[in-house]
């Protein structure tokens, strides 16, 4: 597992950046199977992009609340 954060929260690209660099270096994820074309599900946490959403939202037909009060999820269903 790794970690990479700013102490007072300022975002930044290099962030993103070491937390790639992170991601690509651990040798073992717990989940790596026996095929290596397989994905294992690793992945990056990051904060919700707010403007951007607010951008898009009304061209979707919604509004949202302010920053920090909605939340986001990321379903994979059967097809």
């Amino acid at each position: 597992m790794g970690f990479i954060a700013h102490m007072k929260g300022v975002k930044s690209h290099q962030i993103v950046k070491d937390g790639l660099r992170i991601l690509v270096n651990l040798t073992y994820r717990g989940a790596v199977g026996t095929d290596p074309l397989m994905g294992d599900g690793a992945s990056l946490l990051l904060q919700i992009p707010d403007k951007l959403f607010r951008r898009e939202a009304p061209g979707l037909g919604f509004e949202l609340p302010e920053a920090n009060h909605y939340a986001i999820g990321q379903l994979f269903l059967p097809r």
